[in-house]
């Protein structure tokens, strides 16, 4: 047998691909009025690598306290795509709340579903890039 056999994906894997990539081409869609919400800069890389060019906002790069950083934060819509880690989570739901308070419509679903669907093969957002890019060139 040939040990350098090329592994293929499997239809489970092809349907929970299509299900992220059709999230991912929802935030494409972004409109002027939304902002996507990331923890760092490579993770806007990412996100880049992927084709989403909608304004990025990173929460923990920057001067001053999280709260300082997010009164930086001028659009009433929000969506947040942290890390899926434990640290991501709390991350997450501190922000979630921090502008819910405000008055910020800030969107949890896209990071919840992605999170779902990768649990475990995917564990931050620049891991998400690298296993899309990655599984986009087996499936062909």
């Amino acid at each position: 047998m040939d040990g350098a056999k090329k592994e293929r994906i499997g239809p489970k894997e092809e349907r929970k691909l299509e299900k992220v990539e059709r999230l991912l081409s929802s935030i494409r869609q972004f409109d002027e009025e939304r902002i996507l919400l990331v923890e760092g800069r490579r993770d806007m890389e990412a996100l880049r690598k992927l084709g989403i060019e909608g304004k990025i906002f990173c929460l923990l790069t920057g001067k001053g306290t999280l709260p300082e950083r997010l009164e930086k934060v001028s659009a009433k819509r929000v969506l947040i795509l942290v890390d899926f880690d434990p640290e991501g989570e709390r991350l997450a739901h501190v922000v979630s709340h921090m502008l819910n308070r405000r008055g910020v419509n800030a969107d949890l679903s896209v990071w919840r579903n992605i999170r779902s669907y990768l649990k475990k093969d995917v564990r931050d957002i620049e891991g998400l890039a690298n296993y899309l890019l990655r599984r986009s060139g087996e499936a062909r």
